[in-house]
């Protein structure tokens, strides 16, 4: 236990002092944050436009953009233990030993982070966006996208990596 723990803190140390020279990393690092910048943005947008309750139909009724604010606080718990847990896969495999996932992490990373500090932070998560509301009861944010789409294009390229790799072993 004791020499496993020992070997899990080097490699720690060893990955941390690799960040600070790793340009892909810092590059990963900056989009995650414009990323959580940009949902940031869209939510001042939308709570200085549209007050607590007030929402509106685009493009017929295929789009609702609204403001809606609900409490997160009993999932906070679970949701910052999520954030870390990405950012810890992260930091040990993005983006030097996996390029092919940096993308997805990034964009899934971006609205992680952005939904967890808007939870620690004020207490509730702002919603303003349905697509498809009479067919979809759900209203999302702009982080919720992110998370969507980020984890959508990292299972289709996890599924290519594996798919290559097999193809490669039959050879």
């Amino acid at each position: 236990m004791r020499i496993a723990t020992e070997a899990a803190l080097q490699l720690f140390r060893e990955r941390v002092a690799q960040l600070r020279l790793d340009r892909a990393s810092m590059v990963f690092f900056a989009q995650v944050l414009c990323l959580s910048g940009l949902d940031f943005f869209a939510k001042w947008a939308i709570q200085a436009v549209y007050p607590v309750g007030k929402y509106q139909f685009f493009l017929g009724h295929l789009l609702l953009i609204g403001h809606v604010q609900h409490e997160v606080g009993r999932n906070l718990a679970l949701l910052i233990v999520v954030c870390l847990f990405i950012f810890g896969v992260c930091l040990f495999r993005v983006p030097s030993r996996a390029p092919l996932l940096r993308y997805p992490l990034t964009v899934a990373l971006g609205g992680i982070l952005a939904n967890s500090i808007e939870a620690a932070v004020f207490g509730h998560a702002t919603d303003w966006l349905s697509v498809l509301p009479e067919w979809r009861q759900s209203i999302n944010n702009l982080a919720d996208l992110f998370i969507l789409v980020g984890v959508a294009w990292y299972v289709l390229n996890s599924c290519r990596m594996l798919l290559a790799g097999l193809r490669e072993r039959t050879r």
